[in-house]
């Protein structure tokens, strides 16, 4: 078959479930191809590939459009058209919704999505009927939808193919030169953080396999190593939620990693879960930077709301081994959480000044479907429970019922909040300056802030001066041009 990926547009972050799904699709002889519907041709793009499937990979905030754009592709080619993605995963329901009429969305896949395409897919080529009752998928057919439950979580990730890379660099070859590269060593998060949607992930495949699985370190750095001499590059970014989750097979790769690869990285950590010997480990390795989730400086907060049982203590006591170590930090909060105050979004500022964070990054809290927080924030009239209007402005704004006080004074705080964090004398003043009409000095000093504290990032992983400014020259242009 002829499968058309579509997506909004291209940012930094490319997607990795279109690239594991392309990658399968290839190695059972389906041809793919990308379309992006932001580019005014995409319509005659379609035309020349006449897709038998349309398959859509789409977050909450992208959905309105992306439902849209295929009611429009639709009036132009008859095509059967597939959406996975975060949204239908823990909002299968779109498919049941006024909007989402019979010759509109004709399937959802929930979860995993590479062994339950390949099988859906050859069901609906026999053209039997039998795809209606296809694991991880709910179906709609003759206006009847039907509902399927979800297969066992893939074991063994070795056996899945590496990402097709090609399908992003093919469209943008910006993205081949980058000189980080991305790369996944596992999946899975056992832990029940209430705004997180692996909390919810985790309750949909229970009973289904192990939740945690990690690929081989020699099969990670097989891949590493052929995209290195395929596309070059000088640094790697793990996007893994917990990289450091499990201690042996983190041991074990810090070991294999500065034998056979030794270029810096990057990668995500958990503060409980980090000691001494593992932040040395990374380290040696060539860690240059790790995220962090701080998310909330009130511990009362963290614990009883978001379900992150860790102390302030903790985390200020890994940020400093990590300093010690050399390696820096970029840290992950959250403001707007519900039930907090003006005041104890303060506190996660002061503690980011006391873990002496390179690079504090702050987003709004948003209430995406089927997270614990969203119905908590729901049964507690902080949210109204209408998921249509949110979109992707979370950086910056608050889909709460805050007050219009409230609600200036905290999308004010979120611009300033980067910079204060890294230099807590400005604290006082920003309490003033937050009360003040929204402008474009708070853009401003968003934007210098935010770049200042990537640099710091970069300058340590390229090396100091000209290299970290070059590549971040590089993708500024990028994004312009976007």
């Amino acid at each position: 078959m002829k499968i058309a990926f579509l997506i909004q547009k291209l940012d930094l972050t490319p997607p990795l479930g279109i690239q594991y799904l392309s990658a399968i699709l290839k190695k059972h002889n389906h041809e793919v191809c990308l379309i992006i519907f932001k580019e005014k041709d995409y319509i005659n793009q379609l035309k020349i590939f006449k897709p038998d499937v349309l398959m859509y990979s789409i977050t909450t905030g992208y959905h309105k459009e992306a439902i849209e754009i295929n009611k429009e592709i639709k009036k132009h080619i008859k095509a059967y058209s597939i959406f996975g993605g975060p949204h239908p995963t823990f909002y299968p329901q779109m498919i049941e919704e006024e909007e989402a009429e019979e010759e509109n969305i004709n399937a959802v896949c929930i979860g995993e999505g590479e062994y339950a395409i390949i099988d859906f897919l050859e069901k609906l080529g026999r053209g039997e009927g039998e795809e209606i009752h296809t694991l991880n998928f709910w179906v709609k057919k003759e206006k009847k939808i039907f509902k399927n439950s979800v297969r066992p979580l893939i074991e063994n990730l070795d056996d899945i193919p590496f990402l097709d890379r090609e399908i992003i660099y093919e469209k943008e070859p910006f993205f081949a030169k980058l000189e980080i590269k991305r790369f996944l060593a596992g999946r899975g998060c056992p832990f029940s953080c209430k705004y997180c949607f692996n909390n919810e992930y985790n309750k949909l495949y229970s009973g289904k396999g192990k939740i945690i699985r990690l690929r081989s370190v020699d099969n990670l750095i097989k891949e590493i190593k052929q995209v290195k001499e395929k596309y070059g590059f000088k640094a790697l970014k793990f996007v893994d939620d917990t990289f450091n989750f499990n201690k042996e097979w983190l041991k074990e790769f810090c070991i294999k990693y500065k034998e056979e690869i030794n270029l810096p990285f990057i990668c995500n950590v958990r503060a409980d879960l980090l000691n001494e010997d593992m932040i040395k480990g990374l380290a040696k390795a060539n860690c240059m930077a790790i995220y962090m989730g701080i998310e909330t400086g009130n511990e009362k907060i963290r614990k009883e709301i978001l379900n992150r049982n860790m102390s302030n203590e903790q985390i200020i006591k890994t940020c400093k081994l990590l300093r010690q170590n050399k390696i820096k930090i970029i840290t992950q909060n959250m403001l707007g959480i519900p039930s907090e105050t003006l005041k104890e979004s303060y506190e996660t500022i002061y503690l980011n000044a006391k873990c002496k964070t390179d690079f504090g990054n702050y987003a709004m809290f948003q209430p995406y479907p089927g997270t614990e927080l969203t119905k908590f924030a729901i049964d507690n009239n902080y949210f109204d429970g209408n998921f249509d209007k949110l979109d992707m402005s979370y950086l910056h704004n608050t889909s709460l019922n805050y007050t219009p006080k409230e609600k200036k004074q905290l999308e004010n705080l979120l611009k300033l909040s980067t910079l204060i964090s890294k230099h807590p004398f400005l604290i006082p003043i920003s309490k003033l300056l937050i009360k003040l009409p929204k402008n474009i000095l708070f853009d401003l000093i968003y934007k210098f802030a935010y770049g200042l504290g990537l640099w710091r990032v970069f300058s340590k992983v390229f090396g100091l001066g000209i290299n970290s400014f070059k590549y971040m020259k590089k993708v500024n242009d990028f994004i312009k041009e976007k």
